[in-house]
């Protein structure tokens, strides 16, 4: 997670870029209202023996990733499927996101660009506005047409955006849509 290597080195990080970030709010705050973690926790609790049946529940899964379920084609799921498979699970049913307070955030000193898909299921997007607090110069990026996969479902703006701000100097705008 970006977040958390420039929280360990500092000194290395000019810019910052930040997809749908966790890490900005305590999850005991938000993580029992999260559709997407509820469901990737149960689908690798009960993930069917049966390869088809779970390929289908782990594509179920993946449709809570982005907010149009056409995003989620075929080649999408054979990237991922077997890598999902081969993961111990384990993996999945303890993942965990360290944190950070406001006064931690505001030690920041590169410039940041944050995205943020306003219809993800896994994270709050409204997580962006204690970025934006901590750190009034980060520019935020919001969609209304993109859930957690923001860099697959606006994939043009994303890497517009991306680049306009690694091309650029340290100043920063905000963009919202």
């Amino acid at each position: 997670m970006s977040l958390d290597f420039y929280m360990a080195y500092p000194e290395r990080v000019e810019k910052l870029i930040l997809m749908a970030p966790g890490g900005l709010q305590d999850p005991r705050h938000w993580v029992g209202q999260s559709e997407g973690l509820q469901k990737m926790w149960g689908w690798t609790n009960k993930r069917p023996t049966d390869r088809a049946e779970a390929e289908r529940t782990f594509r179920e899964l993946l449709a809570l990733l982005v907010h149009d379920k056409a995003d989620i084609t075929d080649e999408a799921v054979a990237e991922r499927f077997d890598i999902a498979m081969e993961q111990p699970m384990v993996l999945y049913q303890t993942l965990t996101c360290p944190y950070y307070l406001p006064s931690q955030l505001r030690t920041i000193k590169c410039p940041v660009i944050g995205f943020w898909g306003t219809q993800d299921k896994f994270l709050p997007y409204q997580q962006h506005k204690i970025l934006q607090e901590a750190l009034p110069e980060a520019r935020i990026s919001l969609s209304d047409k993109a859930g957690h996969w923001f860099m697959i479902e606006e994939r043009d703006r994303f890497n517009r955006e991306c680049l306009e701000f690694l091309d650029k100097g340290s100043k920063q705008t905000r963009v919202a849509s």
